[in-house]
């Protein structure tokens, strides 16, 4: 004799065929089986709200037993006798775990899911500064801090935090000792916290951003500006003298940095792929400059000086001036080499771009204009610069590199 839905035992259960299997007890429960190990207890009804028919699970057998499928599928039809859509009810309980979940993202969390993608748009350099500073100044103040949870308060904590900072050099406020890294971690920070409001559609106003009251509670900072300290042009002459005769790694580094004015990274990470010496071109990388805003490589004209001391370098790597793990050199072993044999006024690597600078401009009569010495640095246009002049002015630069060249060696005489 057949087994009967009002027949069925704990026993019985087993040895039910695969599909659905009305088990009795409650109008509409049944048992899915789908296969020895795969079964589940289903609710069968016809929804008041959608008028239509549905299937709603209600528990996994054999961790469910009867009693409880029973229970569960009596709360269901109650549920339904109300006028609740099942289906609809479980949707939002779904939603609002994913919800939960989503709110639940961490700081920390926030920066590891989202550094791949900002990475990318950075150089090497920067990478390590960008993510450096988050580690050292935010990450151990609020990075277990939910996002939903931060408050300005707390934003406002870490960018005024005392204590040692990342030279190991103590600071009694860290927005007011430390001005440029702190206005860069609040702007990292605000890009981390937008990224998590955007992609995971939480409902809560950025703290880091100085628009939503974090500028109205920051104290004033120092807005002095600190210039790199250059050589003086008069001075350039002297110096090629002291490092002409000078060929370590670094000291090559610095000579190229004195007679194309680059910034250090530009040289440092400098690769053969970059640069044709049978032309005098080297083509550096939009994604290398400082200024990215146009997407263009940037070509700069090379000297005669320059390209001997670049075809003195070996070909044994990727990138043309590099240490003994075949990486770029860092900017201390630069400075080191430069402030161990230079000893005159007191200037820095970076200082050489003004020196190349000021040099054109006080001597004008040379006939080179203010905008190739500021294609020559690499600077930004204006608008309205840029939406008109198209041009590089690449051989009047040639003809600019070489004369500051020979001014440095020693071959030319002002008038």
């Amino acid at each position: 004799m057949p087994i009967r839905p009002v027949d069925i035992k704990k026993t019985d259960l087993q040895k039910l065929p695969n599909g659905m299997n009305a088990v009795g007890y409650v109008p509409g429960l049944n048992l899915y089986v789908r296969g020895p190990s795969s079964k589940q207890w289903i609710f069968r009804h016809t929804c008041k709200v959608c008028r239509t028919k549905h299937k709603v699970s209600i528990g996994i057998f054999p961790q469910d037993s009867l009693d409880d499928a029973v229970t569960n599928a009596y709360a269901a039809r109650s549920k339904v006798g109300q006028g609740v859509c099942l289906k609809g009810e479980k949707y939002k309980e779904q939603k609002r775990i994913e919800v939960d979940a989503q709110q639940a993202i961490t700081f920390s969390e926030a920066l590891d899911e989202f550094w791949p993608s900002i990475q990318k748009g950075l150089s090497d350099r920067k990478a390590y500064q960008w993510k450096s500073t988050l580690d050292y100044y935010v990450v151990p103040k609020i990075g277990n801090e939910r996002i939903v949870d931060l408050k300005t308060k707390k934003i406002l904590e870490v960018l005024t935090q005392k204590g040692e900072a990342a030279d190991k050099k103590q600071m009694d406020n860290f927005w007011l000792d430390r001005t440029k890294v702190a206005q860069d971690v609040r702007q990292r920070m605000e890009k981390i916290i937008s990224m998590a409001i955007a992609y995971h559609e939480l409902d809560v106003a950025n703290p880091a951003a100085k628009a939503n009251g974090l500028g109205e509670l920051l104290p004033k900072q120092n807005r002095a500006v600190l210039h790199h300290k250059s050589l003086a042009w008069e001075s350039a002459p002297a110096f090629w003298q002291l490092f002409k005769n000078k060929n370590t790694q670094s000291q090559k580094v610095l000579k190229i940095l004195a007679l194309t004015g680059k910034r250090v990274s530009e040289v440092t990470e400098m690769t053969w792929g970059e640069l044709d010496l049978e032309s005098g071109l080297w083509t550096i990388p939009w994604q290398r400059l400082l200024k990215k805003q146009v997407q263009e490589d940037h070509r700069e004209p090379l000297s005669d000086l320059a390209i001997e001391i670049l075809r003195s370098q070996p070909r044994d790597g990727d990138f043309v001036f590099q240490s003994g793990n075949r990486t770029p050199l860092s900017d201390t072993a630069i400075r080191k080499q430069h402030r161990r044999w230079w000893k005159g006024e007191k200037v820095d690597t970076h200082g050489f771009r003004g020196t190349i600078r000021t040099f054109f401009y006080d001597n004008d009569q040379l006939g080179f204009s203010k905008e190739h010495v500021e294609v020559m640095l690499t600077h930004g246009q204006s608008k309205l610069d840029a939406a008109y002049q198209r041009g590089d002015g690449y051989r009047r630069r040639k003809k600019m590199m070489q004369v500051w060249a020979d001014y440095m060696a020693g071959k030319l005489e002002l008038p």
